[in-house]
């Protein structure tokens, strides 16, 4: 069963380049850390690149709301795994920076959202862990 998509989500657009053109992956949240959706515009309107760019978001997107075990978040950095470093013929060997292809182009922020929010999760943890000692200790300190 696939998950409902809520009205309003909350996302991050990275803006990247590719040996076919400028890229745009926005990736949607129901919470922070939480992936839902994943769009990928590249190239101009109507083009091959274009129907290949939105049939990769579409895919990661469906993989993201099936409803299974394994958390979003273990499934889009799978989904990025299996994508970074796809090569093509658009591509040079003497910039180790390059963009292999659109499938690496989109793997790339897909890493990028995965390391930011994983900071943020971390951080946020912290310090609600350390707002929770500080509560445990003013009511030791009440006793």
């Amino acid at each position: 069963m696939k998950k409902l998509r809520p009205e309003r989500l909350v996302g991050c657009t990275f803006q990247g380049v590719t040996p076919l053109g400028t890229s745009y992956i926005t990736i949607n949240e129901r919470t922070i850390g939480e992936p839902f959706e994943v769009f990928v515009n590249c190239a101009k309107a109507g083009s091959e690149t274009a129907a290949v760019a939105e049939a990769l978001g579409r895919l990661i997107s469906l993989v993201l709301r099936i409803d299974v075990t394994a958390s979003q978040r273990v499934r889009l950095s799978e989904v990025q795994r299996q994508l970074a470093g796809i090569g093509s013929g658009h591509f040079r060997l003497d910039n180790p920076m390059q963009v292999f292809s659109l499938a690496d182009a989109i793997a790339r922020p897909l890493n990028q959202y995965l390391n930011d929010t994983e900071d943020h999760i971390e951080s946020t943890q912290t310090s609600l862990g350390t707002g929770l000692e500080d509560l445990q200790a003013d009511e030791a300190d009440e006793s």
